[in-house]
């Protein structure tokens, strides 16, 4: 699930989707070893944190964007309403990577 929530488990408002889906996972589900993670992180995440812009040295934003990747992906996406990240993930860009399934069996 991707989420701006500070304390997602615990907010009340997520409470339901975590009750109707035990196996919800959300970012910070992988930014340690847990054992929800198996213990093992994804190569190259904990990088993403140190990643600075070498111009002005603002931290590069990037798991926002790797979020709305993986959001954008699934089947299906319901976004939040007046949110701009939901627009972006759920509306058009989940609207590419669903075209470009269907061209990928179009051509098969």
């Amino acid at each position: 699930m991707a989420t701006d929530s500070p304390n997602p488990t615990t907010d009340p408002l997520l409470a339901p989707f975590f009750a109707a889906f035990p196996c919800t996972f959300i970012l910070s589900d992988f930014d340690r070893p847990s054992e929800l993670n198996g213990g093992v992180l994804p190569e190259g995440t904990q990088d993403l944190h140190r990643l600075v812009n070498a111009a002005d040295g603002v931290p590069l934003l990037l798991l926002p964007f790797l979020e709305a990747i993986v959001v954008a992906k699934g089947f299906e996406t319901v976004g939040t309403h007046g949110s701009t990240f939901s627009v972006f993930a759920a509306g058009d860009l989940h609207d590419a990577y669903a075209e470009d399934n269907r061209a990928a069996e179009e051509d098969r």
